[in-house]
């Protein structure tokens, strides 16, 4: 058998031919637990891979939410703990240029 690579969605060969296959989206797909050879690109590790980025991205949506709407409406330069806090975690890729004071991309 030809060893391939999975890249989005499709098995990629060696002699550069595709075929498609949709990778499992978490562990809760059958092939997770039907996984029986443990190499890179498996079935399970991609289940595990993308079971992780769901969860990271619920995170940092949620820290987004959090951060816009306790920050959100404070002026520029304000001092409180909060934006403290936001400025020094440098967690500015969270928010986007549309909100106003704090919350505002700085070069931090």
């Amino acid at each position: 058998m030809t060893r391939g690579r999975t890249v989005h969605g499709y098995v990629q060969f060696r002699d550069g031919s595709r075929i498609p296959y949709p990778v499992p989206p978490n562990t809760f797909d059958p092939r997770y637990i039907a996984c029986t050879q443990h190499r890179v690109a498996c079935d399970c590790r991609e289940a595990e891979l993308a079971e992780d980025r769901a969860d990271l991205n619920a995170e940092l949506k949620s820290l987004r939410e959090v951060f816009r709407r306790v920050l959100g409406d404070h002026p520029n330069g304000c001092m409180c703990t909060g934006c403290q806090v936001f400025r020094e975690s440098r967690l500015h890729f969270l928010i986007d240029d549309t909100l106003p004071g704090p919350m505002e991309k700085t070069n931090v």
